[in-house]
């Protein structure tokens, strides 16, 4: 009894340091337990599938250029008419561009320029535009591009308007004309320019202007042909590891911002 009167006591003497303690224990839970369920939240976001992050089982890449051959993409045809491949797509990644309205000064960086086969694309998953027509009936013309919708937003772009591009990896400028604007993607990326290999072509200014193709497997023995002929490989599990690495930094940060709260 003499311990629990003299605890009281303190507390009924020291009220005010008690509620100032106790708001500051609240407020403390209160950060914690936020930052747990952005941690959450950023998790779900950055682990999505892999194989829609890669766009199929591999992309694959000759290690030794930068563009693909005739011959190499002859060499993806055989592996596909054997089995070895079940499906495969051709595409034109550009990286880093700087993508402006045509008469306006305001530039923007895009991290994704990909030129593509519409009629093909995407290997795996879906992409939705606003008007709900497909990829291939939006990509009919050289020089025809679709947006995502978050470009579309910041830069405050329509249908019809006509864009300028260009920027690293020694491409040139082009002119777009927006067809469409991307309302989803398979991957979930944003700040990305779809149009057809032949403005792909226009833009690396030269006739072959394939970086990389996306591939389903047939049977696993063609990943093992690719790698013994000298192609470069990234699968879903690498990607897995990559998205996982990521997660983990965000939540070590926001949890240990909650538990300094």
């Amino acid at each position: 009894m003499f311990y629990w009167k003299y605890a009281t006591k303190s507390l009924k003497r020291g009220g005010q340091r008690m509620v100032i303690a106790l708001l500051c224990i609240a407020f403390g839970v209160m950060s914690l337990t936020s930052m747990q369920s952005l941690a959450s939240t950023f998790k779900s976001l950055i682990l999505i599938d892999p194989r829609l992050s890669v766009g199929g089982d591999a992309q694959v890449t000759h290690s030794e250029t930068n563009f693909l051959s005739e011959q190499d993409l002859a060499e993806i045809e055989a592996l596909h008419q054997s089995g070895e491949i079940k499906d495969y797509v051709p595409v034109s990644f550009n990286y880093n561009q700087i993508l402006r309205l045509e008469g306006s000064s305001h530039a923007f960086f895009v991290n994704h320029a990909i030129g593509v086969d519409p009629t093909r694309y995407p290997l795996i998953g879906k992409i939705g535009l606003q008007d709900g027509r497909t990829l291939a009936q939006t990509l009919q013309g050289e020089g025809d591009a679709a947006i995502t919708r978050d470009l579309a937003t910041q830069l405050d772009i329509q249908v019809g308007d006509h864009l300028i591009m260009g920027g690293e990896n020694s491409s040139i400028p082009i002119s777009l004309t927006v067809q469409g604007i991307v309302d989803s993607t398979p991957d979930y990326q944003g700040q990305t320019v779809f149009f057809n290999l032949a403005t792909a072509q226009a833009l690396w200014g030269r006739a072959s202007a394939i970086t990389d193709v996306l591939v389903e497997w047939g049977n696993p023995s063609g990943e093992a042909t690719l790698t013994q002929n000298g192609w470069s490989i990234y699968t879903p599990a690498l990607q897995e590891a990559s998205n996982k690495k990521a997660a983990d930094v965000f939540n070590f940060m926001l949890n240990g911002a909650g538990i300094l709260g």
